[in-house]
């Protein structure tokens, strides 16, 4: 059996590139984070203020601000990513059932399992 398993150049470069645009949106994500974060603090913060002040301390609501720039930089990027990996995942599927032959295109190529590739 083979360590590594079998992959054709072609699919594995439209993997590789699904993979990235993958990471932009973790990316993404990441940066959405970090500023809800950022947000729920100073919302917990302010609030701690108007108590430890004796003032009513009145709601506050909590969720990610970006400028307008800035939001809709990020909208661009994950459509752009998400529409990426959609594509290069399923153009790889598709690249990787034709060249197999076999939609389960694991299972000719042996990838799980102790079944011997065949190629």
């Amino acid at each position: 059996m083979l360590a590594i398993p079998y992959l054709p150049d072609v699919p594995g470069a439209l993997l590789g590139f699904a993979l990235l645009a993958l990471s932009l949106l973790l990316a993404v994500l990441a940066i959405y984070s970090f500023l809800f974060a950022k947000k729920s603090a100073a919302a917990y913060f302010r609030w701690q203020r108007s108590v430890l002040s004796g003032r009513k301390a009145l709601p506050y609501a909590v969720f990610p601000l970006a400028g307008n720039r800035g939001r809709r930089a990020l909208r661009r990027v994950t459509a752009a990513a998400f529409v990426l990996f959609m594509a290069a995942t399923t153009a790889a599927y598709v690249a990787m059932a034709l060249m197999a032959g076999n939609p389960e295109f694991w299972h000719v190529w042996g990838w799980f399992g102790n079944v011997k590739p065949e190629f």
